[in-house]
C-alpha cells in the first residue's frame, strides 16, 4: 500500500515532536532534584507539588513520546503534548512577565541555558506542529490491513527501546567518573 505524501510528513512531524517528550523525559529522570529546582524556579506552585511534578512529568511525557511515535493512540499522546506544551508556555510567559530569570531545565540539568523567550518560541513551534498533526490525523483514512498497522507498531516500540536505552547508555557514559564508570577506567587510578 503506497503511504500518500501528506501521511508521510505527518507521520515524520508526529514522530519527531514524540522523540522530543521521550528524549525530554528521560533526560529528566536521572536529575529529579535539579529538575525541581527548575520548576520552583518559576515561582507558580508550591514546594509540595514543585516536587511531585519534578518526579511525575518526565514518566508523563515519556508516555505521550511513546504513544505518539508508535501511533497507538497517537492522537490522545498529541491531545498530551498540546496540553502540557500549553502549560509551558504559560510558565514561560508568566517568568517573562515577572521578570524571573529561569532554567527550565526541559532538557535535562546538562542542557545549555535557553532564555525564556527563546523557550517560548521552541514551545510555540512544537505546539503548532503539534496541533496541526493532532488535526490532519483526524482526517486521513489508513487504508492497511491491520497486520501492517501491527508490525508497523512492534517496529515503533522496538525502535523506542532501542532509542530508550541508546539514551540511558549516553547519559551514563556522559556523566561518567571515577567512582561511577566501569572498574577498569584508566583515568581512575
Amino acid at each position: 500500500m503506497k503511504i500518500s505524501q501528506k501521511e508521510f510528513t505527518i507521520t515524520v512531524l508526529r514522530s519527531l515532536v514524540g522523540l522530543i517528550f521521550v528524549y525530554a523525559g528521560m533526560m529528566k529522570l536521572g536529575s529529579p532534584q535539579a529538575f525541581s529546582d527548575n520548576i520552583a524556579s518559576f515561582s507558580i506552585l508550591p514546594d509540595s507539588a514543585t516536587n511531585l511534578l519534578a518526579l511525575t512529568l518526565p514518566s508523563f511525557e515519556i508516555l505521550i513520546g511513546i504513544v505518539t511515535v508508535t501511533g497507538i493512540h497517537s492522537r490522545a499522546g498529541m491531545l498530551g503534548i498540546i496540553g502540557l506544551t500549553c502549560i509551558f508556555l504559560i510558565a514561560f510567559s508568566s517568568a517573562i512577565i515577572r521578570k524571573i530569570p529561569v532554567d527550565c531545565g526541559c532538557f535535562g540539568p546538562e542542557t545549555v541555558y535557553l532564555p525564556p523567550w527563546l523557550a517560548e518560541v521552541r514551545n510555540i513551534l512544537i505546539l503548532a506542529i503539534a496541533i496541526f498533526v493532532y488535526f490532519s490525523e483526524a482526517k486521513i483514512e489508513i487504508k492497511q490491513s491491520k497486520s501492517i498497522n501491527a508490525m508497523k507498531k512492534i517496529i515503533y516500540i522496538t525502535l523506542v527501546i532501542g532509542a530508550i536505552l541508546a539514551a540511558t547508555m549516553l547519559q551514563t557514559y556522559a556523566d561518567d567518573s571515577c567512582g561511577t564508570g566501569p572498574a577498569d577506567d584508566p583515568q581512575c587510578e
